[in-house]
Formats: C-alpha cells, sequence, structure tokens
C-alpha cells in the first residue's frame, strides 16, 4: 500500500486528533515526529513518546491509532521538499 504524502502540520493535527480520542493520553504531546527511512510498513516518520511515557496506558491506547497513521501517510522527501517539488 502507498502512502499518501502530508505535511508535517497536517500529520501532527491527525496525531493531536487521535490523542484527543484517547481517554489516557490526556494532557500527552506527542509532536516530535522524526524521520527515517521506509521502514517495513513503508512509512518514513515515527512519532517520539518520551513524553507520554508518564500518562499511565497512553502508549497502549494510541499504538494502534499512530500505526494506522503510519500505514495511510508519509512526510515528504526532505530534499525534494527543500526544492519545491514534494512527491
Amino acid at each position: 500500500m502507498s502512502q499518501a504524502i502530508i505535511s508535517r502540520r497536517e500529520l501532527e493535527m491527525l496525531i493531536n486528533d487521535a490523542l484527543a480520542q484517547c481517554a489516557s493520553c490526556t494532557g500527552a504531546d506527542m509532536k516530535g515526529i522524526y524521520l527515517h527511512e521506509p521502514d517495513e510498513l513503508g512509512c518514513n516518520w515515527m512519532i517520539r513518546t518520551d513524553s507520554a511515557a508518564g500518562h499511565s496506558g497512553c502508549l497502549e491506547e494510541i499504538s494502534p491509532r499512530i500505526h494506522h497513521l503510519r500505514m495511510r501517510y508519509n512526510l515528504p522527501d526532505p530534499a525534494e521538499e527543500l526544492a519545491g517539488h514534494p512527491t
């Protein structure tokens, strides 16, 4: 499955929407998104989870939602984005 390319801002909004739907994640902030080479899902991003670690049950509750987002969306290649030609 090929992921749609969306901006970092759009992805952050989707992650925040997912957090808002998780009762265990009240007060958690997972905007720390980092790029990496595409993995086994074909996804090129992941979230930093250290800010959610203190929220009991949050990581367990949010993980399936983040997995769903990772299967659907990718961030633009930074080199192409800088050149003004996002894929």
